[in-house]
């Protein structure tokens, strides 16, 4: 158990007993209010107050604990956590230089993929989730000065820039499978690329990987 989940479990027992604590307080004043033998109405009243606050408590308590306790795992990992596997595998090849494109491979979801694709200047690494990797000789078409460097934006922060342009602009419109990285010679930085079924065709949106700008079809 990390330091993240102790924190939501002191949260959630902290909720529980403060619930705990509010129960006893609302018997004790039922029992007060009758033994005071106030009048009914006013009686009344008080446990109708009582209770919608601790149902609102209860639904409010309840959403954290949803939030919280129910989220998914991501499927996969982003381009971030890939290339610093990558980083140790060439760290002591010094054949294996000039990144020139990261692509995601297969299962690719929200900015996360089981396989991503770093393409070097004369080899290609295929890294997979469960750390298996490939490391084949290819001659890239990029040229050396379109090398990617000091990318700041991960995979999964540049979809979700995409998503939320691209969902103010259309609805239930599927994004093309697959994120790429490569240097823009027009933007002058390496950006995040990603691609969009339309009415009309296909809408390209591109992030600013070291800025986080986002531009469309360019």
């Amino acid at each position: 158990m990390n330091s993240h989940e102790l924190i939501e479990g002191a949260c959630l027992l902290f909720a529980v007993l403060f619930l705990i604590m509010l129960f006893c307080f609302l018997i004790i004043n039922i029992v007060s209010i009758y033994k005071k033998r106030k009048k009914e109405q006013k009686f009344r009243m008080n446990i109708i107050f009582i209770v919608i606050i601790l149902f609102l408590l209860s639904l409010n308590f309840g959403s954290i604990y949803w939030t919280q306790f129910n989220q998914e795992e991501p499927n996969g990992f982003t381009a971030f956590q890939a290339m610093e596997e990558v980083e140790s595998i060439i760290k002591d090849n010094s054949s294996i230089k000039y990144l020139v494109q990261v692509r995601s491979g297969e299962g690719f979801e929200e900015g996360y993929s089981q396989n991503w694709i770093f393409e070097f200047k004369h080899q290609t690494i295929s890294i997979n989730y469960n750390g298996t990797y490939n490391i084949s000789d290819y001659e890239s078409h990029f040229p050396v000065d379109h090398e990617i460097t000091n990318w700041t934006i991960d995979s999964d922060e540049a979809f979700r820039t995409m998503e939320d342009k691209h969902l103010r602009k259309h609805l239930l419109y599927p994004h093309d499978p697959e994120m790429v990285l490569s240097y823009n010679s027009n933007i002058k930085a390496p950006v995040w690329q990603n691609s969009y079924w339309v009415p009309y065709g296909i809408d390209y949106y591109h992030v600013n990987a070291q800025t986080g700008e986002i531009y469309d079809d360019r």
